[in-house]
């Protein structure tokens, strides 16, 4: 006979499993069929009523001694098990999971790359600021450019004025024919 505190696996052997049932789970991360409410019941037969007959070659005493326990006469326990809202929510998580995993892993590359990416950008941060120098550079030789052709234009017409102030003058008008005739003696000398 049995303890108390024993447990005993039996399998019928007789019965292969049927459609409606399911063996029991041996993986852990099946949590749908982690059960909240079990209902366990026991459905007694005589010896005689079993598929499998007692040899005749069994003396009446340990007949009579292995059916006195109200236990022997158990031909199978009926279990009743009903999914758990948690387990559901924990599968569906893990589900997710999964999917978060699968998807992780589909980005992994993408990260290395990122990676690689960024390493060059570094590169080129420098260069980043020479740029801004750059148009901080044009911006100055356009600026000096403007400078230049106002002061160029601004000497032009300061010598248009001095022209126009030599060439208009009285003096000028005055010494004009002497200029003329110097000119003339100049082409005289050989």
């Amino acid at each position: 006979m049995s303890e108390p505190g024993d447990q005993m696996e039996t399998t019928d052997l007789t019965h292969p499993p049927g459609p409606d049932e399911r063996p029991a789970p041996t993986d852990s991360t099946d949590e749908v069929a982690a059960p909240i409410s079990v209902r366990f019941d026991r459905e007694p037969r005589k010896v005689e009523e079993t598929e499998i007959p007692v040899p005749r070659s069994v003396p009446e005493a340990a007949r009579a001694w292995a059916t006195g326990d109200p236990e022997s006469t158990t031909y199978q326990f009926v279990v009743c098990a009903v999914p758990s809202e948690p387990a559901a929510q924990l599968y569906a998580w893990r589900t997710k999971l999964g999917q978060a995993r699968a998807e992780l892993e589909e980005l992994r590359p993408l990260a290395a790359e990122t990676e690689v990416l960024r390493a060059e950008l570094e590169e080129l941060r420098p260069l980043r600021g020479a740029a801004e120098e750059l148009t901080a550079l044009r911006r100055a030789h356009e600026v000096l450019q403007r400078r230049l052709v106002a002061e160029r234009a601004a000497f032009a017409e300061g010598i248009a004025a001095v022209e126009a102030g030599v060439y208009g003058s009285r003096s000028w008008r005055l010494t004009a024919p002497m200029r003329s005739a110097i000119r003339a003696l100049k082409k005289l000398k050989p």
